[in-house]
């Protein structure tokens, strides 16, 4: 089983839209070949755009997060 490990995204933080982060983040674990990723914390700071988020990277990559 092949684990990637991240976090401080902070995806409240800055001007890049937030579906830019999805795509690169699921993009990078297809083609590292992850079986899981674990965010480690700090996604962003409202948990509702946090559960959003890493429901959006679960769907697109197709792994487990």
């Amino acid at each position: 089983m092949k684990i990637g490990v991240i976090s401080d995204l902070h995806i409240d933080r800055g001007n890049i839209d937030i579906k830019t982060y999805e795509t690169l983040l699921a993009e990078e674990a297809d083609t590292q070949g992850l079986d899981l990723l674990l965010i480690a914390g700090d996604v962003s700071s409202h948990y509702k755009m946090t559960a959003d988020f890493l429901k959006s990277i679960a769907e697109l990559s197709d792994i487990e997060v």
